[in-house]
């Protein structure tokens, strides 16, 4: 994924695992997300618990500036994906540290980028 780094905070855990910029909005399977297709996107119930700070099926997430997670973070906004690149085939939501983050720009322009505010 390529984009505006400083719009991009880091999670943990994330889709991967481990500390990275994306995590499935909702499940485990990339495969059943991928299916949905471009036009048919998911709620994202997970990226919406993360940006609110709150647990999501008893887990916790810490959003960070840095991969080390020595400056952390809160969330402002976050963008709902739809990518089809190489290992990247699914539905991801990255975070933004303010609403005015330039987002992530997909490789492929035509594939469709959703942006939400957390609800208060």
């Amino acid at each position: 994924m390529q984009g505006d780094d400083d719009a991009t905070i880091w999670v943990n855990p994330s889709t991967s695992g481990t500390v990275g910029s994306h995590v499935l909005p909702f499940g485990d399977n990339m495969a059943t997300l991928f299916a949905l297709g471009p036009t048919n996107p998911p709620i994202p119930t997970r990226c919406c618990a993360i940006c609110n700070g709150e647990d999501y099926e008893g887990i916790s997430h810490i959003l960070s500036h840095d991969v080390a997670q020595t400056n952390i973070s809160s969330c402002a906004a976050f963008s709902l994906y739809f990518w089809d690149e190489n290992s990247l085939q699914s539905w991801y939501c990255v975070f933004h540290d303010t609403t005015a983050s330039t987002p992530q720009t997909p490789l492929d322009p035509t594939q469709p980028v959703y942006h939400y505010l957390p609800m208060v």
